[in-house]
């Protein structure tokens, strides 16, 4: 099978190098993004419970 990503075949904004490495990362990145949307929720439902957790300890002790 043939490489279907090569260097230099974008350009960035930014002005980063678009090396093989740099894409391959950033469509991995992309697809598993698309893969889990519920993923910022689960993020914030986890930060809330940490931060209840910790308050109801505090006034536990």
């Amino acid at each position: 099978m043939s490489l279907v990503i090569l260097d230099s075949l974008v350009g960035y904004e930014n002005g980063s190098a678009a090396t093989m490495t740099y894409m391959t990362k950033e469509v991995v990145t992309i697809l598993r993004w698309v893969a889990e949307p519920e993923h910022d929720e689960r993020k914030k439902a986890g930060i809330k419970a940490a931060i209840l957790f910790t308050a109801l300890t505090a006034i536990s002790i």
